[in-house]
């Protein structure tokens, strides 16, 4: 959990509506499990909350200012860990000679 001197996001206006970061990062399908290529705007979506947001300011090390990982490029494979119907964690696959 963040420090009292870090940010904090509690929720996210989507859709004309606000959520929970919880909340964004299930799917509606709660059979969804295990690991999905990243393919749907919504699957794009949930790798930027997991990336930057839940990552970024919520696990990473109070000491750095910017998060280790640079938003995903399009181009480039990412795969999300999905456990009973929430996104649990993600990889990418960065290509050779690739600077992003």
């Amino acid at each position: 959990m963040p420090g009292p001197s870090l940010p904090a996001v509690l929720a996210l206006y989507l859709c004309s509506g606000w959520w929970a970061v919880e909340e964004a990062l299930r799917t509606s399908d709660p059979s969804r499990h295990g690991l999905v290529e990243v393919q749907s705007v919504g699957e794009r979506l949930v790798l930027f909350i997991l990336n930057q947001i839940v990552y970024g300011t919520q696990e990473s090390p109070p000491d750095q200012d910017n998060p280790l990982f640079t938003p995903h490029p399009p181009r480039e494979q990412a795969t999300i860990l999905w456990q009973e119907g929430e996104a649990a964690g993600f990889y990418t696959v960065k290509r050779k000679g690739g600077s992003h």
